[in-house]
C-alpha cells in the first residue's frame, strides 16, 4: 500500500503538470516567437550538458549509499560529500570562465547578464538535482510532486505574464524563469529535507574511495547521456533555423509531458527497487510486474498519442502546428525511456555501471550518424527517426547486459512485436496524410495490443480496486477509531 500511495501521489502531480501544459500551452505558443522558443531550448542544451559535468556522478552515489547508512549523521556527511564537490568545482570554473570571457578570449553568442545566468542556472540545477535525490531517498513523494507542479506554474504563469509586455526581450525572460523556478524547486526540496542540510559538524564519510569508486564511471556514463541526450539539438541548430529548432522543441515538449511521468516514476522506481532487492534479493517477480505494468501503460500511451496528434497539436499556436508531423517518432523518446528503468535491475545490483557508459557510447554513435544522414535528407523529421532509433538500440543493449548479469523474463518477443507494429504506425503517421488506412491500423494495433497484455490488464485492474477498497476500509476503520475515542 506504501508503494501504491507513492506511485498516486507522483500520479497526481504528474497530472496536474499535465493540465498546467494543456491550458498554458496555447496561450504561450501564441504569444512566445519560434525563434526564442529555438534560443531557449539551445540555452536549455548548453544548462543540461554543462551541469552533467559538474556532477561527477555523485547524485548517483548519493542514492545508491544513502540506504547503506543507518545513523542520520553518516547520511548528512554523504549529502556533504555529494553537494559540495560540485558546486565548489562549478565556482572555479565560473572565476575562470568569466575572466575569459571579460577579456574577449572566451567567445559565446551571449550578453555578460545571460553569461552569469547561464552559471547560476547551472548551480540551481545541481542544487535541485540534490534536493530530489533526498526527496526520493526519503520517499516524500508527495513533496516531491509539489515542487514539480510548482516549478511548472512559475514558468508557465510568469511567461504569460511578463512575456506579453516585455515581447523585445523575450530570450532572456524565459531564460530568467526558467532559472527562477529550479531555484524554487530547489529550496522546496531543501527545506522538506533539512534536517540533513546541516553540514558544519560533520566531515566527508569514511568510504569516500569507494563512493568515488562507484561514481566515476556513473560520471563518465551521464556526461556522456547528456551529450546524448542533446546531441539532436546540436545536429538540428547546425543545419536548421532557430524557427525550426523552436518548433522542434515545441514538438519535445508536446511529448514532454510524457517526460515528466519518467522522470516521476523514476524518482520513485529506483529507491523502492534498490532497496526491495536489498530486503529480497531473490524475488524478481516485483522487477517483472513493474516492467509488464510500464510497457502497457507507456505503449498505450504511445498508440493514441500518435493517432491523435492532429487534434493535440491544435493546442498550439498557427507558427508551431507543422511540428505534429514529428510526435509520432518523438514520442518514443518517453516511452523507452521510462521503460529503460525497469530493465537495469541485473546492472544495478551487479555495481558494474561501466556497462552504462559502454551502452550510451554505442547509442551516441548511432544518434550521431542517423542524425548526419537524415537531417540533410529529410529535415527534422529526421532527427525524430534518429533518436528513435537510438533509444530501441539502447533500450536493447541495456537489456541485454541486465540480463547476463541478473536474468528476469520481461517477456521480449511479445513486447518486441508490438514495439515493430508502433514503428510502422509512427512512419504512416510521419509520412502520409490521415486516411481511413491509419483509423483501421490503429484500431488493428489496438486490438493486437489488449489481446497481448490482456491477462496483465485484468491483472492490473483487479489489483488497482482491490487497493482502494482496501484503502477505504482502512479509512473506516480509522474513523470509527476515532469516534470511539
Amino acid at each position: 500500500m506504501k508503494i501504491l500511495k507513492h506511485f498516486l501521489n507522483v500520479g497526481l502531480g504528474t497530472l496536474i503538470n499535465i493540465l498546467l501544459s494543456f491550458f498554458t500551452t496555447p496561450i504561450l505558443t501564441r504569444i512566445i516567437d519560434p525563434a526564442s522558443s529555438g534560443k531557449l531550448t539551445i540555452f536549455n542544451t548548453r544548462v543540461g550538458i554543462l551541469t552533467s559535468l559538474f556532477y561527477f556522478g555523485l547524485n548517483e552515489a548519493l542514492l545508491r549509499f544513502f540506504f547503506s547508512y543507518e545513523k542520520e549523521e553518516e547520511k548528512r556527511s554523504l549529502l556533504k560529500l555529494c553537494f559540495l564537490i560540485p558546486v565548489i568545482s562549478l565556482l572555479a570554473v565560473f572565476c575562470v570562465a568569466l575572466f575569459l570571457f571579460a577579456n574577449g578570449i572566451l567567445n559565446i553568442d551571449y550578453s555578460l547578464v545571460l553569461f552569469v545566468m547561464l552559471f547560476l542556472c547551472i548551480f540551481f540545477t545541481i542544487w535541485e538535482r540534490m534536493s530530489n535525490e533526498m526527496l526520493q531517498n526519503v520517499l516524500d513523494s508527495s513533496i516531491y510532486s509539489m515542487a514539480s507542479i510548482i516549478k511548472k506554474a512559475v514558468y508557465c504563469l510568469g511567461a504569460i505574464a511578463l512575456i506579453s509586455r516585455f515581447k523585445n526581450s523575450q530570450f532572456f525572460l524565459l531564460a530568467f524563469l526558467t532559472t527562477l523556478s529550479v531555484m524554487i524547486s530547489a529550496l522546496i526540496g531543501t527545506a522538506a529535507t533539512r534536517k540533513y542540510w546541516k553540514f558544519s559538524d560533520i566531515s566527508y564519510p569514511k568510504n569516500r574511495t569507494e563512493i568515488f569508486r562507484y561514481s566515476l564511471p556513473m560520471y563518465i556514463y551521464f556526461a556522456i547521456y547528456s551529450l546524448f541526450d542533446s546531441a539532436d539539438k546540436l545536429f538540428i541548430e547546425q543545419y536548421c533555423t532557430d524557427a525550426e529548432i523552436g518548433i522542434y522543441g515545441t514538438a519535445f515538449s508536446l511529448v514532454g509531458v510524457y517526460s515528466v511521468f519518467q522522470m516521476a516514476f523514476k524518482a520513485i522506481w529506483r529507491p523502492i527497487q534498490t532497496k526491495h532487492y536489498t530486503e529480497n534479493p531473490d524475488d524478481m517477480t516485483f522487477i517483472q510486474k513493474g516492467n509488464r505494468y510500464i510497457t502497457i501503460l507507456m505503449f498505450f500511451v504511445g498508440i493514441n498519442t500518435m493517432m491523435f496528434k492532429d487534434v493535440i497539436c491544435l493546442l498550439l499556436g498557427p507558427s508551431y502546428r507543422s511540428g505534429a508531423q514529428l510526435v509520432p517518432f518523438l514520442v518514443f523518446n518517453p516511452i523507452l525511456n521510462t521503460m529503460i528503468w525497469t530493465v537495469t535491475s541485473g546492472i544495478e545490483i551487479s555495481q558494474k555501471s561501466y556497462l552504462n557508459v559502454l551502452i550510451i557510447i554505442v547509442s551516441l554513435g548511432v544518434l550521431s550518424v542517423g542524425s548526419l544522414i537524415l537531417i540533410p535528407m529529410i529535415g527534422i523529421k529526421g532527427s525524430g527517426i534518429a533518436v528513435t532509433a537510438a533509444m530501441i538500440v539502447q533500450y536493447y543493449l541495456t537489456l541485454y547486459f541486465s540480463n547476463r548479469n541478473k536474468y528476469v523474463d520481461y517477456s521480449t518477443p511479445k513486447m518486441t512485436f508490438i514495439l515493430l507494429l508502433m514503428l510502422i504506425f509512427a512512419y504512416m503517421n510521419t509520412f502520409y496524410e490521415f486516411t481511413i488506412l491509419t483509423v483501421i491500423f490503429y484500431c488493428v494495433l489496438m486490438a493486437v495490443f489488449i489481446a497481448a497484455y490482456y491477462a496483465d490488464l485484468k491483472e492490473m485492474t483487479i489489483f488497482m480496486i482491490d487497493s482502494l477498497k482496501n484503502n477505504e476500509n482502512k479509512n473506516d476503520d480509522e474513523t470509527d477509531s476515532d469516534l470511539r475515542k
